[in-house]
């Protein structure tokens, strides 16, 4: 039986919209990167001490560009440095919207047993 390759399934992306009021933030992900492994690796890095690095290495493995300019009006990098001058609100409200537009929704109610 013929089948794909999971690096095959891996290379097929997407564009995420983030809504901060009347703005969209547009993040390119890579919905099929998103593993448990590196789910963990965030949620992680976010305890105390607070690891940017490894955040941003962990959200770069999904998210492979955005548009959140800094002040001269380039996107900022997604790195460490990037990480730590943005509000944890606002990385945290960017995670968990790509979280939830990537993650295959639940048929609860179906009808199917």
């Amino acid at each position: 039986m013929p089948g794909i390759s999971l690096s095959k399934l891996r290379e097929s992306s997407r564009t995420v919209k983030i809504r901060f009021g009347d703005d969209v933030l547009r993040c390119d992900v890579y919905p099929d990167k998103l593993t448990n492994d590196v789910m963990d690796r965030y949620r992680d890095a976010q305890e105390d001490p607070k690891d940017y690095d490894e955040m941003a290495a962990a959200f770069g493995e999904v998210v492979s560009g955005w548009d959140l300019l800094g002040d001269d009006g380039n996107p900022l990098p997604i790195d460490g440095e990037t990480f730590r001058v943005i509000s944890i609100r606002v990385l945290n409200h960017i995670w968990a919207e790509i979280v939830e537009a990537v993650t295959p929704k639940s048929k609860k109610g179906s009808g199917r047993s």
